[in-house]
């Protein structure tokens, strides 16, 4: 089951789409009237000579932000769902990512660890 927070647009429902057809429980997921977050990644040509890979935040055709935080994300891990073990992946630690935590009795936290190129 997953906890998330996705926007009411094209890439949100996708985004559930995708998990629906995986046998994902989507019944935890929340839709915010927001865009949903994009990592843009940008694979080269090759006739460039250049095989690096960009992971961005800006998109690449209108330089625009694709970052969008929310302040309706949960501060307390559900009760109902306490005796489960679960599994939380950040890609980074914030003061209510920490709250949220701290709310969890069995959790396994990951860090989602990967390198960013900014242009």
């Amino acid at each position: 089951m997953l906890l998330v927070l996705v926007g009411n647009d094209e890439e949100g429902k996708i985004a559930v789409s995708s998990l629906k057809n995986a046998n994902v429980d989507v019944s935890n997921i929340f839709i915010e009237n927001k865009n949903t977050n994009v990592m843009n990644i940008i694979i080269p040509d090759s006739k460039l000579g250049d095989n690096t890979v960009l992971h961005s935040w800006y998109s690449p055709i209108d330089i625009s932000y694709t970052m969008n935080f929310s302040n309706n994300l949960p501060k307390i891990f559900p009760s109902e769902l306490q005796e489960n073990e679960v599994y939380l992946i950040l890609d980074k630690f914030l003061p209510i990512n920490l709250t949220f935590l701290k709310s969890i009795k069995n959790k396994k936290v990951c860090l989602d660890v990967r390198t960013y190129s900014f242009y």
